[in-house]
Parts: structure tokens; C-alpha cells; sequence
């Protein structure tokens, strides 16, 4: 529970007309935030998101067998101060990602839905599907890891 929450503080996200934000910023019981992204670079292909991925978990790999008594933070830092690229990618532009990669916790089951999340973007990238078609595909691919994730659960807790 986050703060604003634990506050009694309730709200929605949506994308408004200027007209509709003119009209609840009159009313003194309502707050307007407006939301400021950091400006993108550039948008890396999936291509090079997968590089990226697969050179963070090499160094991992590598790290853990060069240096045994490393903890998986330690392992990170190591592994953001090999390029400003590599920084980039796990500090800003797909920091949760690079966490995960470089995770001894991961099972393999995250992996194969990271894995087959690239290969269905690369596929809308190239044009070949749809973003919609990807969602959904994505939807049920992650639907159906839940649903064996807590039949595994479920199961060892009996």
C-alpha cells in the first residue's frame, strides 16, 4: 500500500481533453497531476535489447565464478561499469529487466516468458504480427505461467 493510499487518497489515470482538466482543476476537491517522463534517447530495437540481455547474463555467469563471495549487487555494479551503454540500459532504460537478468532468483520460467516477450515484439517490429495480436499473445503466455505458478503452490502446501 503506498502512501497516498494509506492517506485515504483515491484517484484514476486517464488521458484528458484540455477542456476536462480546465474542469477538474476548478474544483478545489480535486488534484491534477501532470506526468513528466525523462526524455528517451532512442528507442532500442528489440535486437538490441535481447544483445544486451544476453552480454548482462554472460557477466554474470561471469562474476559469480570470479568472484564466489559477490552478492547479485555487487555482481550489477560490476557489470554497469563495463560501458556506458550497458549503464544505460540497466539503470534507465530497462532497469526491472537487467534486475532480473542478473538474479539468482529468477527461475527459468521468467526467463522463457522474457524470451518469448522479445521474440514477440521482434515480430511486431518486423511487421510480421500486430501489437494487438502480441498482447495477446503475451496475455495468455503470462496467464498461463500464473495459473501453474499457483497449481505449484497450491500444491506444495497441501
Amino acid at each position: 500500500m503506498d502512501d497516498l493510499t494509506r492517506a485515504g487518497v483515491s484517484g484514476s489515470a486517464e488521458n484528458m481533453t484540455p477542456e476536462r482538466i480546465a474542469q477538474l482543476r476548478a474544483d478545489p476537491n480535486t488534484q491534477v497531476y501532470d506526468i513528466v517522463t525523462d526524455p528517451i534517447e532512442r528507442v532500442l530495437p528489440m535486437s538490441e535489447v535481447r544483445e544486451n540481455i544476453n552480454e548482462a547474463r554472460r557477466l554474470f555467469h561471469h562474476h559469480r565464478r570470479a568472484h564466489p563471495t559477490w552478492d547479485d549487487e555487487r555482481i550489477r555494479e560490476a557489470i554497469l561499469a563495463t560501458s556506458d551503454e550497458m549503464r544505460s540500459f540497466g539503470t534507465h532504460s530497462h532497469r526491472r529487466i537487467f534486475e532480473r537478468v542478473t538474479n539468482r532468483e529468477t527461475t527459468q520460467a521468467i526467463f522463457t516468458l522474457l524470451e518469448r516477450g522479445i521474440a514477440t515484439q521482434m515480430l511486431v517490429e518486423s511487421g510480421e504480427i500486430t501489437a494487438d495480436l502480441a498482447r495477446a499473445s503475451m496475455s495468455r503466455d503470462v496467464l498461463s505461467y500464473e495459473e501453474k505458478r499457483q497449481g505449484g503452490d497450491r500444491a506444495q502446501s497441501r
